[in-house]
């Protein structure tokens, strides 16, 4: 589309046509094709759908951290092999999913790893989309799975299990119950890049 037709069409929406000419009275030093261009990049900015305009694809936690091939043996000793984000230093693991697109976390994990066992609980601050966390021991069995919520007004709950755990696998939800991972039953085994 030349940009004589995107002028043209920018006249036939009367938002665009009052933005056009509130720019062209204040900005009258701008030629027609320039101030009309700006007002369309203005619009589309201001209207343009967004899932979220808080979220961002990554963080500066996942930025540096590492990946692995996962390994994780279900109830039936069946094997599902995952790539995932490792967060294995302390300000990995405190920035996980926060302010990360859903669609990201919709495709991803994040296995935080702990230098040995721990009593801990994650929360949701800053989190666009639910998810499934799973807690391992040291040995890798699955000590627990619960599904995280994101928060909704002044209810912030904590979410962890009574018992240490050295690794906790976040995933989309659903994502423990879809594999056939079942608590005592199912192995995490960390892999290698």
């Amino acid at each position: 589309m030349k940009a004589s037709e995107i002028a043209r069409s920018m006249e036939k929406i009367p938002v665009l046509r009052y933005f056009s000419q509130m720019i062209s009275r204040k900005l009258f030093f701008l030629n027609d094709w320039s101030h009309r261009f700006a007002v369309l990049l203005v619009t589309m900015c201001l209207f343009s759908p967004t899932v979220n305009a808080n979220c961002t694809r990554s963080n500066a936690g996942i930025d540096v951290m590492s990946t692995a091939k996962l390994e994780i043996v279900n109830r039936h000793g069946e094997i599902v092999e995952i790539k995932s984000l490792i967060a294995d230093s302390s300000f990995e693991r405190s920035l996980g999913y926060q302010y990360v697109c859903p669609d990201v976390i919709a495709s991803s994990t994040i296995l935080f790893q702990y230098p040995r066992p721990i009593k801990g609980q994650f929360h949701m601050n800053n989190v666009h989309a639910p998810l499934d966390i799973g807690f391992f021991a040291a040995d890798g069995i699955l000590v627990t799975y619960l599904v995280m919520e994101t928060y909704q007004d002044n209810y912030r709950p904590l979410y962890g299990p009574n018992e240490p755990f050295q690794f906790a696998l976040e995933a989309p939800v659903g994502f423990f119950r879809e594999n056939g991972f079942e608590v005592g039953n199912t192995r995490l085994i960390v892999g290698t890049q």
